[in-house]
């Protein structure tokens, strides 16, 4: 008689500085995925699409703000003892940009609880026991993030700094992610020697050098959508 094996795959990405997950980012066969204590800022709806099959997931202790609509859709949480879904520690804002998600979780009553950071009103409360009507923005007008880069660095001397520009325009407010020539992902809180992002979606490098020539991208994202634009950055000579 032949048995059948069920093969299970874990990845751990804890304690790296990822700060972007991407659509269709984890492939099929994943049982756990732990995300924890990186400084995770925006997940793609469609992240899971391709890996229904995670029953354990983690991603608390990150810098997540919001949750998209249908992020966890594709997954199949629905009571098993071995089903874990860990959201605590991120500086969740119980706002406009929860709504969507907010009506989503009144139908998926296996999915754990998420505790409100802000508004200040609702810090500590339960997001599936705040009435949507409450989640709210203070925006005019709300709008998907348009980015411009006008006034970045485009050629610099080896040596000098260079400032990549990604002013963004939106609300609610976006955050920001950069992507190096060599596809290392950058937000604000990023913990980088001689490259930062700024408050205002810039990225600053200290001191250019050759190394630092190439396309550099600037991902911008809040619950509306989001918006990229490029920068081609020349560092000229050597430093001396």
């Amino acid at each position: 008689m032949r048995r059948s094996v069920t093969i299970r795959f874990f990845v751990r990405i804890s304690l790296c500085p990822l700060v972007y997950i991407g659509p269709d980012a984890f492939k099929h066969g994943l049982f756990h995925v732990g995300l924890e204590n990186t400084k995770l800022r925006v997940i793609d709806e469609s992240a899971f699409n391709s890996s229904q099959g995670i029953k354990s997931l983690t991603l608390n202790n990150n810098s997540l703000n919001y949750l998209p609509e249908l992020v966890f859709a594709p997954l199949t949480f629905y009571g098993d003892p071995q089903e874990t879904l860990l959201l605590d520690d991120n500086p969740w804002r119980c706002d406009c940009q929860m709504r969507d998600y907010a009506k989503w979780l009144q139908s998926a009553l296996n999915i754990w609880v998420l505790h409100c950071d802000a508004p200040q009103s609702l810090h500590g409360k339960v997001l599936r026991d705040v009435p949507v009507d409450q989640l709210t923005c203070d925006c005019p007008h709300l709008t998907s993030p348009n980015i411009s880069t006008a006034g970045s660095t485009t050629v610099v001397p080896a040596g000098q700094r260079a400032v990549l520009k990604c002013g963004v325009t939106c609300c609610p407010a976006a955050a920001v992610v950069w992507t190096t020539p060599a596809g290392m992902k950058l937000s604000v809180d990023s913990d980088v020697t001689g490259i930062s992002v700024s408050d205002d979606g810039a990225l600053v490098i200290a001191s250019a050098t050759s190394a630092n020539s190439g396309s550099y991208t600037c991902l911008a994202a809040n619950y509306l959508g989001k918006d990229q634009a490029t920068v081609q950055l020349t560092v000229t000579g050597s430093i001396k």
